[in-house]
């Protein structure tokens, strides 16, 4: 059960809780990849964690960060749909007779 910080708090910078669920886990995920790469010697790739993080999971310290405004949903324009092409409903119908009759006359 999540206690700290609380669901309202949390919902009042990500509006919809699917994201919020995608940006915490996505943040948790730099968290421990971070971590990883610490461990290693390497210089690490993301933001270090922006709050108190001794003791804490890695998705609490997400959590944390987003209700406290730290990190932020950035949405990226949405790529255009190829087009369809779209095909008679008469024609379509004919050719799928054709394979039908064409089939059952096989099968006999």
């Amino acid at each position: 059960m999540l206690t700290r910080p609380s669901y309202n708090e949390l919902l009042k910078n990500i509006k919809s809780k699917y994201q919020l669920v995608t940006v915490a886990a996505k943040r948790a995920a730099q968290l421990v990849e971070n971590a990883n790469l610490a461990r290693q010697g390497l210089v690490p790739k993301y933001r270090p964690p922006q709050v108190d993080f001794f003791g804490k999971n890695f998705l609490t310290i997400a959590l944390e960060e987003i209700s406290l405004g730290k990190v932020k949903l950035v949405q990226k324009p949405v790529k255009s749909v190829l087009p369809v092409e779209i095909v008679s409903s008469e024609s379509s119908s004919e050719e799928s007779r054709e394979n039908r009759k064409e089939v059952f006359e096989e099968n006999l």
